[in-house]
């Protein structure tokens, strides 16, 4: 796969049907030209809208692990909507341990303080 291809790739109706392809090519580091021609934090916008829409949330933990892990500097953009979806997916499972190392994720980038707010008054709920 190319960068081009995984752009393409990320179009609604593919998404879904190019997972495990998307995945595998983000195991390598992306090329600067992706960083310079391309929108990358849409790659984590697209993918996460998606998968969540369809609750694929174990897609997006492996999402998860290769963004954070291998792409730093887009987790450093756009980390947010992954930590935001697996928040929301911990709150419904009853996950407290998954659910407190997001909130730990999100305290760290000091990002979203909203959000930090709706977290703990649907913590409350529960």
């Amino acid at each position: 796969m190319t960068v081009r291809q995984l752009f393409k790739n990320l179009r609604r109706d593919k998404i879904l049907q190019h997972t495990n392809p998307i995945l595998d090519f983000l195991k390598d580091p992306l090329p600067e030209e992706a960083y310079q021609n391309y929108y990358v934090d849409m790659i984590v916008t697209e993918f996460v809208g998606h998968h969540e829409s369809f609750k694929r949330f174990p897609d997006i933990e492996r999402f998860d692990e290769l963004i954070r892990g291998v792409h730093p500097r887009i987790y450093q953009e756009a980390g947010e909507f992954i930590v935001e979806a697996l928040i929301r997916y911990y709150i419904l499972r009853g996950n407290e341990l998954k659910l407190a190392e997001q909130v730990k994720n999100l305290l760290v980038s000091k990002r979203e303080y909203e959000f930090y707010g709706m977290c703990f008054d649907q913590l409350r709920v529960r």
